[in-house]
Order: structure tokens, then C-alpha cells, then sequence
């Protein structure tokens, strides 16, 4: 049984320590990896004056974007969230965190953006498309919400 590094973090957050495999070099650009997933885009960027890298990921139908600002590289506990992609550039430019990893959700009705945070969330933490993403830009451990805030108690 394979054991999932993950230990707890807070009450409403998770630590999630991404451990590169020994097979798992860095895709370049317009080429697959084993899984299928292929990147589209893997570029440096400035914003503001802070470096950001902004890499894309497609599989089979659906598309990832996420957008890592600051020297993410080798960081500790560094904070996942989900924003719009109409957004992305914007909340990116807005970070006053020294690093953080914005994950792009479609704009879509209320409901389904608390969907597509959750999907984001649980994804870093099982596994998916987006949290091979995140091992990409070789982060070492990654914050994400254990539980969704924004959403109305029960």
C-alpha cells in the first residue's frame, strides 16, 4: 500500500509535500510526459516586479493553467489557490505573498466556482492533471484548503 505524504496542517488548510519521481525530468514544451498529459506553455514572466512563470497543461479535453509567482522553487509550504482565469494575471499582480501558486477555475455561476476551487483543492491532495502540474514547477511542499470557507455552513 502505498502511503501518501500528507500531513496536517491546520484546521482549515492542508500541507501537501510533492515529491518528484525519479522518472519525472521536466516536459518540454509541445511534448508529452507518460501520462498524456501534454504542456502547452511554460513561459517566464515579470508582474510588476516580481518573476512569475505561467505554464499551461492540456489533457485529453480539458485545459490547466496556473501561474506560480515568485521563486516558488524549492519552497516550503507554499500557498495553492484558485482564482478565475479571466483573473489569473490580475490576482497574480495583486500577490503581496513572496511566493504563491494561483490555479486557473472557469468563470462560471457561484455555485460551480466553489465546485472548480474544491476540484483544485482535492486534486493537489489525491492526485491529477493539476498537481503534476505543481510538481513542475518543482515546489517542494504546497498549502491548500481542507475545507471551503466561502461556502455557507450547512
Amino acid at each position: 500500500m502505498k502511503m501518501v505524504n500528507e500531513p496536517y496542517f491546520g484546521s482549515k488548510s492542508r500541507r501537501v509535500v510533492l515529491e518528484r519521481g525519479l522518472d519525472d525530468a521536466p516536459v518540454p514544451q509541445e511534448t508529452a510526459n507518460r501520462d498524456g498529459l501534454a504542456v502547452t506553455l511554460d513561459v517566464a514572466l515579470t508582474i510588476g516586479t516580481r518573476r512569475a512563470r505561467l505554464i499551461a497543461w492540456r489533457d485529453d479535453d480539458d485545459d490547466y493553467v496556473a501561474l506560480a509567482v515568485g521563486d516558488v522553487s524549492g519552497a516550503q509550504n507554499v500557498p495553492v489557490r484558485a482564482v478565475e482565469e479571466e483573473l489569473l494575471l490580475i490576482e497574480g499582480s495583486r500577490s503581496g505573498l513572496p511566493a504563491e501558486i494561483l490555479v486557473a477555475v472557469p468563470h462560471v455561476t457561484a455555485g460551480l466556482a466553489i465546485g472548480g476551487r474544491r476540484v483544485v483543492d482535492c486534486q493537489v491532495r489525491v492526485g491529477g492533471p493539476i498537481r503534476d502540474m505543481l510538481t513542475m514547477t518543482e515546489v517542494a511542499s504546497v498549502v491548500v484548503a481542507w475545507c471551503d470557507t466561502s461556502a455557507p455552513a450547512a
